[in-house]
């Protein structure tokens, strides 16, 4: 009997050569990390008591009131397509207001739509776009739009909001503009961080 042990180890093929795992931050990594040290780091508010405003609860009360978010300005236009409230306890009664797995994820994306912001009741909003820069730019005018609406219900009158038509035409007109506030935005963060 023969020892065919090295023969067919032999014929295995080599281990391959597992490369290092890289560990460091990709640049959406450290850009996001960045901009939000930055918007720490402004503290905008500090000293101007007046104008206090934390917009998230500005967003949230949107999502736990009646009353719909609508664009009221041309930089919110793609609000236009109407922002749903996703209600959580519809698919989850018993929760703690966060998409924690796939399902309550499916319901977030079926209740978002085609639209391009969906308010989630008691917890704040999701915006989506075609690319960074464009969620970046929806939400911090999808917080803008919030604030200027609350103000205006305050006013004598009815708002007066964008019509469909004006919010599609300043939709495309807004989408070349993107990476303007983009490249500040990002600028100001990476000089903070």
């Amino acid at each position: 009997m023969s020892d065919n042990g090295g023969t067919a180890r032999s014929r295995l093929a080599p281990h391959p050569a597992l490369e290092p795992i890289d560990i460091t931050p990709s640049f959406k990594q450290k850009a996001y990390t960045a901009l939000k040290n930055a918007i720490v780091a402004m503290d905008i508010y500090r000293n101007r008591d007046e104008i206090r405003l934390d917009e998230r609860k500005l967003a949230q009360e949107f999502g736990i009131s009646r009353t719909p978010l609508k664009p009221v300005y041309h930089m919110a236009s793609f609000l236009y397509t109407g922002v749903p409230v996703f209600e959580i306890r519809k698919t989850r009664p018993e929760n703690d207001l966060l998409i924690r797995d796939a399902e309550l994820g499916r319901e977030l994306a079926k209740t978002l739509g085609k639209c391009s912001c969906v308010m989630m009741r008691g917890h704040g909003m999701t915006v989506v776009g075609d690319s960074l820069p464009e969620v970046v730019f929806r939400a911090v005018y999808t917080q803008t739009n919030a604030r200027l609406q609350a103000a205006a219900g305050h006013l004598q009158g009815p708002i007066e909001f964008l019509t469909e038509e004006e919010g599609r035409r300043a939709t495309a007109t807004n989408r070349g503009t993107v990476e303007r506030p983009w490249e500040l935005w990002k600028a100001k963060a990476m000089a903070a961080g």
